[in-house]
Parts: structure tokens; C-alpha cells; sequence
């Protein structure tokens, strides 16, 4: 249903020419070309930041309040519930959750410290102390984590309503954030259109933890300079709570998959049974263990949302440089069919013309947004 404001942006749409040049940008919304048109300040200035002032921070203390032991209960009903859907409002909507939290003057934090031995302590903002402390809540759900957080931040506070104030503006100010890297990451999916879904596994006989990490950044790497693939991934396991994996959507140009594809059978710990997959004999050489699927265009949501679903878990992505999110340019009126009901947003033309920032026009086919990258002026 059209609203009045949105009723007007229509109406002021059909009053411009063709011919009329609209900067922005380019996205792909898994579906339909999207222009994002330029807001910025034309003169190009930000206000500045404000900045917080720092304070010594009792890391005994910190470390304290981030590896609370909670009932084994709670763990097990809080795994894998961060998944709401990106830029959803804070609601008080679970059940309330028993967790045997320490008391506050347990998790002093160095403001109200009176221990006659040196501690060890770090310069800190609140802001930096609060994000530490969500990252290492991340698991747990949001009742529980929302009181995990007022539990560890009251010696900060000289009373309980500043310290209620500020958690609940930064529980707010890292929903928006988390969902806002949910939309870059998706927009990326649907602009670089990836083909392949892989999973990389260490095996600790060949590597561990670390040398994983640094050897499969350095593999990806190469493959890109030399064969001009695409990755967008995520880190599961990244806590240590469990194995080091990668979950990983790639773009593999033809004739550059490595090694053979066979078909091998492996026991999934997570499912407790065996279970049959597609691997990659150079990547299970290299590295342990390996899951390839070719991802297929009607289903490449699903792909897309089991990947992208370890971002809302708190997961670490890794990306190529090769994978950006927008097309830079602009476009005439023209290409624009119709205002989105997002102010600055406009569906465009199936294969629309950007002009590039060289003066090059570059068409984009929506079917298959990732061919006018090469040529394209892109940003991140």
C-alpha cells in the first residue's frame, strides 16, 4: 500500500526528465537492479566524532565478567538463538532467564578497585569495555544477555539508571550495527552472483588452529591474484567452543577448480551420522576436510543465508578484494522505472547503463550483475 510520502516521491519522480544525471550507486538485491542515490554532503564535510574519554580498566576484573560460568542449562537453551532477522527492534520478548551471575562488586572493573596489589590494567572507553563484554554474551539470548551486561557495567556507573541508559542505548547501537554488516554482506552475495559453497576443515594431524587460519588466508589469496576467484566467508568456531571451520561462498571462473571433485562419506558431529559429500581432493590435501556444492540460481537464497546466518552468531567473515558491494557511477532518469519505498531508492532498468566515473558506460544485466564488475568502477 502506497503511503502519502511515499505518494509524493512518485509524484516528484514523473516530473524529471530523462535526461537528468543522478549520482550514486549500484547494488543487486538478488533479483532486481537497485540505484542508491548520492546524499552526502556535497562539500564532503563529517562532523566529527566525538571522543570518549579513556580510563584505566582492571583487566583481571574484565576478563572476570567476560568468562562468567553460567548453569549448564542455560548454555545448553541459549545455543544458536542469535539469529533474528537483521535491524529487528529490541523486544523484551523471551522468557526471563535464571543465570548465576556475580555480583558487581565481583566484576569490578577497575573504577571502584581498592585491592592493595598492582593489577594489571588497560586504557579504555565504556563504549570498547561494553563491546567486549557483548561479544563474549553473544551466545546467550537477549534477557539474559541484556542482564549480563547491567550486571558488568554497574561499576562503572555512579547509579543504576545511568548504567540502565547507556546498556540499552548500545544494545541498540549494535543491533543497527549488526544489521547493517548483514546488508553489505548480503548486497555483496547478490552483486558478485558466487557459484560455489565450500567448507575448509583442519585436520590437527596437518595443522592447528592458527596455522589454519594464516595457511588458508594465504591459499585464497593466491587463488585470487592468479585465477581471479571471489570469496565472502565466515569463521564458525572462531570462540574455540568449537572446531575451526570456514564456511565460505566463492565465484571459481571456469577451468580453475583445483585438484578433482569425489564423492566421499564422513561422520557429522553435529548430526552424530554419516553423511555423504562432494570434496575437493587438493583442498582435503592441503588443509583436512573439505564440502563442495555448486550453488544453483533458485537456490542461491539458501546458500546465501546459511553462510550470512554466523553473522548474526557473532561469527568472523573473511573477504577478497575483489568483492565489492556497489557499482560507482551514474545514471540518467531514464534508467530508473520506479521509486523503492526507501527514500534515495529506485528499481532500475533489467540491464541498465551506469556511466562510469571515466566517462565509460557499463551496462549491468541483473540476471548477471558480477560480468560488468570487471569493468565497472566499484567501492566496498
Amino acid at each position: 500500500m502506497i503511503n502519502e510520502e511515499w505518494q509524493k516521491r512518485i509524484d516528484e519522480f514523473n516530473t524529471w526528465d530523462n535526461d537528468m544525471i543522478i549520482p550514486g550507486k549500484l547494488t543487486n538485491d538478488g533479483a532486481h537492479n537497485v540505484w542508491i542515490e548520492e546524499t552526502r554532503n556535497p562539500r564532503g564535510k563529517r562532523r566529527k566524532k566525538y571522543a570518549e574519554p579513556k580510563f584505566k580498566v582492571d583487566v583481571m576484573s574484565l576478563e572476570t565478567a567476560k568468562n562468567l560460568r553460567q548453569k549448564k542449562e542455560v548454555i545448553e537453551e541459549n545455543a544458536d538463538t542469535e539469529s533474528r532477522p537483521p535491524g529487528e527492534g529490541i523486544k523484551a520478548e523471551n522468557d526471563e532467564i535464571a543465570v548465576d551471575f556475580v555480583d558487581a562488586e565481583e566484576v569490578d572493573g577497575g573504577a571502584k578497585n581498592e585491592e592493595k596489589t598492582p593489577q594489571e590494567t588497560r586504557l579504555m572507553t565504556l563504549r570498547e569495555v561494553f563491546d567486549e563484554l557483548y561479544d563474549s554474551y553473544y551466545a546467550l539470548k537477549f534477557k539474559a544477555k541484556k542482564k549480563a551486561l547491567l550486571t558488568a557495567m554497574t561499576p562503572y556507573f555512579d547509579t543504576r539508571k545511568r548504567t540502565v541508559e547507556f546498556v540499552e542505548e548500545n544494545l541498540l547501537r549494535r543491533r543497527h550495527n549488526n544489521g547493517a554488516r548483514y546488508l553489505r554482506a548480503l548486497r555483496k552475495c547478490c552483486l558478485n552472483r558466487f557459484n560455489y559453497f565450500v567448507t575448509f576443515t583442519y585436520d590437527d594431524e596437518k595443522m592447528d588452529r592458527e596455522q589454519f587460519k594464516k595457511k588458508l588466508k594465504a591459499y585464497l589469496k593466491n587463488k585470487v591474484n592468479r585465477d581471479n576467484w571471489k570469496y565472502f566467508g565466515v569463521w564458525e568456531g572462531w570462540d574455540g567452543k568449537k572446531r575451526l571451520h570456514f564456511h565460505a561462498l566463492m565465484y571459481i571462473p571456469d577451468g580453475t577448480m583445483p585438484g578433482e571433485l569425489v564423492e566421499m562419506t564422513s561422520y557429522n558431529t553435529s548430526k552424530k551420522r554419516k553423511q555423504t559429500v562432494i570434496a575437493n581432493t587438493e583442498f582435503n590435501e592441503k588443509f583436512g576436510r573439505s564440502s563442495v556444492e555448486e550453488i544453483i540460481v533458485y537456490e542461491q537464497d539458501k546458500a546465501y543465508n546459511y553462510v550470512l546466518k554466523y553473522l548474526n552468531k557473532g561469527g568472523k567473515s573473511m573477504v577478497s578484494k575483489n568483492c565489492p558491494t556497489f557499482i560507482k557511477g551514474y545514471v540518467q532518469k531514464s534508467q530508473l522505472v520506479f521509486p523503492m519505498n526507501v527514500e534515495h531508492k529506485y528499481f532500475m532498468n533489467p540491464q541498465a547503463e551506469v556511466i562510469m566515473l571515466t566517462g565509460e558506460i557499463t551496462r549491468v544485466d541483473e540476471e548477471r550483475p558480477q560480468e560488468a564488475l570487471p569493468n565497472a568502477t566499484t567501492c566496498n
